[in-house]
């Protein structure tokens, strides 16, 4: 991307003027304003100003329609080289798993940060949503996320199951990621799960208001859910 200027003799079919480049969506665009015309080359001659000009303009503009586009790239799709199991949608926020000082498997949310290093996220002492949380907002401050996007990542968390999955994939490329990783990250199910066997077990509160036994639903359904997964994991 960039403005290229050719004087005579410069470009291999006689050219003279500005040539504009630049790759827009994975396709290469050029464009070319002549200064043949002009008196002579440089700003004393008007039409070569304006020839300038205009290549200049249309350099602003698509470096504005790249840095458009990589942003668009960036709160919506996996980075390319992503592997499988690791991306969670956007590009700068990875889930994975590494070994801690310990040389225990530790499961974590890993956010790229421009001119730092990567920042480890792990469960050991929050809950899965709280780590999430923190992801994003550390995710939004280091690359200028619009508040829009911002809200709708956070809104969009992988499930815990992903973990699950991505062990299993781990595990076929060569690792031996034991299924006791997984405890700290589904402790915020776990939770779900003995809230609804409370309140089976008690009844709804007279002052429950019909959102909260919604809620109380489908913390049965995900303690349904739980279940399942570890039996999985154990299988």
């Amino acid at each position: 991307m960039g403005v290229k200027p050719y004087d005579k003799g410069e470009h291999e079919s006689g050219f003279v003027g500005f040539r504009v480049t630049a790759v827009l969506k994975g396709e290469y665009q050029q464009e070319y304003f002549s200064t043949s015309a002009a008196a002579e080359q440089s700003d004393a001659c008007p039409v070569y100003k304006r020839q300038r000009l205009r290549a200049e303009l249309k350099d602003a503009e698509w470096a504005a329609e790249s840095a458009l586009d990589q942003y668009q790239a960036m709160v919506t799709t996996n980075h390319p080289t992503t592997k499988p199991e690791r991306g969670v949608g956007v590009q700068g926020i990875t889930l994975g798993f590494f070994r801690d000082k310990r040389k225990k498997w530790t499961p974590e949310i890993k956010v790229s940060r421009p001119g730092k290093l990567p920042l480890r996220l792990t469960f050991a002492t929050k809950l899965f949503s709280r780590v999430w949380a923190q992801a994003v907002q550390v995710w939004v401050e280091a690359n200028e996320i619009l508040p829009e996007d911002a809200e709708r990542v956070l809104n969009s968390p992988p499930e815990p199951a992903q973990f699950s999955r991505l062990r299993k994939q781990m595990n076929e490329e060569g690792f031996d990621i034991p299924v006791e990783a997984l405890h700290h990250v589904f402790r915020e199910q776990r939770q779900s799960l003995a809230a609804a066997r409370l309140m089976a077990k008690n009844g709804p509160a007279p002052q429950l208001k019909t959102s909260e036994a919604d809620i109380g639903q489908i913390k049965g359904e995900m303690a349904e859910w739980f279940k399942q997964e570890t039996a999985k994991d154990s299988a």
